[in-house]
């Protein structure tokens, strides 16, 4: 990403609806508490920051920087060297975002390497060796110009792949249905969602498929309904094949993956996602839930007119993709 983009900058975007609300999500170190009340607090070492376009925080700390504009980062360690204002690019490689490359981010050394390999990667530091400490900049002197702080926040997936915190109760939202995407390289079936349970993050329902059961060759979306108030996640493997150290990707193979996951989503993730909707809705007006006929039909209906709209867009990406063989990187 440019140097000169600001998260604040997507608010445009996002108040328009051409993007959706985004949340990046980052771990910070967890304050040690005999005291905490939150569930299991001797296995969570971490707290889930959240950063947005309008604001940031650290819900479980109850810590709010109002303005993303005012974030600021000690890239040298802990309140060590100079605190330096957080751009788009900073904040993608705080998150574990391979396509902050230009940083040379958070990332491990294995996948650093390769970039450097093949992106013009600048002289600019790596983010505080991996562990970046996020602070509010202020015009105070009498504080440094240094305001609250978010924590020590590295990669959210060293704690678990899946950005679920930010959108439940505990982090103050409520959702009847969360789908997730897991792109992780080889996952062959919902650990990281298991990983959110053992956290006590949420309940899933007894008698289910258990998260830990493999999927199927052929399968690639499984639901896991949530208990005493906790969402339904609809958990979607795609694109796992090939592992994540492939920074450099042909135009043409960058194609045929989009498409690739387009064909399952629609096959698999839509349908399984409008069945949810319609008992959601029957639970909200005290209904029956849709028989599973009228399920099928509606996924029947999802499938063909979706599939054709998806032909389509794949048609014009070929004719767009004709004698182009350049290389996309994670720059572009």
């Amino acid at each position: 990403p440019s140097r000169n983009v600001h998260l604040s900058d997507l608010r445009g975007p996002v108040e328009r609806g051409d993007i959706p609300f985004i949340v990046c999500s980052a771990i910070a170190n967890r304050p040690k508490s005999a005291s905490d009340p939150r569930p299991s607090p001797s296995t969570r070492s971490y707290d889930w920051v959240e950063f947005t376009p309008w604001f940031s925080r650290n819900p479980s700390q109850n810590v709010t920087i109002p303005l993303t504009e005012t974030l600021g980062g000690y890239f040298e360690g802990p309140r060590t060297g100079s605190v330096t204002p957080l751009c788009t690019h900073h904040l993608m490689g705080i998150c574990g975002s391979a396509f902050a490359c230009d940083v040379a981010c958070a990332l491990p050394s294995g996948v650093s390497n390769l970039v450097q390999k093949h992106v013009n990667v600048s002289s600019e530091p790596i983010l505080g060796g991996g562990i970046t400490d996020v602070v509010e900049l202020t015009s105070d002197p009498s504080t440094q110009g240094v305001g609250a702080t978010l924590g020590l926040c590295r990669d959210a997936g060293i704690d678990f792949n899946i950005p679920l915190p930010p959108l439940l109760p505990e982090a103050g939202r409520s959702f009847d249905i969360i789908v997730v995407h897991d792109a992780g390289a080889g996952s062959k079936n919902a650990f990281e969602l298991q990983r959110a349970v053992e956290l006590g993050y949420l309940e899933l329902m007894p008698g289910g498929t258990s998260p830990l059961d493999p999927f199927r060759s052929d399968e690639h979306v499984r639901v896991f309904r949530g208990l005493q108030g906790c969402p339904t996640v609809i958990y979607f493997i795609g694109l796992t094949e090939r592992g994540t150290h492939q920074i450099v990707q042909s135009a043409n193979s960058l194609r045929q993956d989009v498409r690739k996951l387009r064909e399952s989503a629609l096959r698999c993730l839509f349908p399984a996602l409008l069945a949810e909707l319609r008992v959601a809705k029957a639970r909200l007006a005290h209904t029956a839930p849709p028989s599973a006929a009228d399920l099928q039909r509606s996924v029947s209906v999802v499938r063909s007119s979706q599939t054709r709209r998806a032909i389509q867009l794949d048609l014009e990406d070929e004719e767009e993709g004709e004698g182009c063989g350049s290389k996309l990187t994670s720059e572009g």
